[in-house]
């Protein structure tokens, strides 16, 4: 029963680690997406204005 109590243990502490870990990394993700969106924006902008 011990056995199964420490890995009861071990799995809670990972998902506390998993919870406090992966709300930063998502922020990150949506960020660096959010900004290749818009330097892709910008880039198009500039090709239009030289081709005009």
């Amino acid at each position: 029963m011990s056995k199964s109590r420490e890995y009861l243990g071990v799995g809670t502490r990972i998902e506390v680690f998993l919870l406090f870990l992966l709300p930063p990394i998502w922020v990150l993700i949506c960020i660096t997406s959010y900004l290749k969106l818009n330097s892709r924006v910008v880039l198009l902008k500039k090709e239009g204005v030289r081709s005009n």
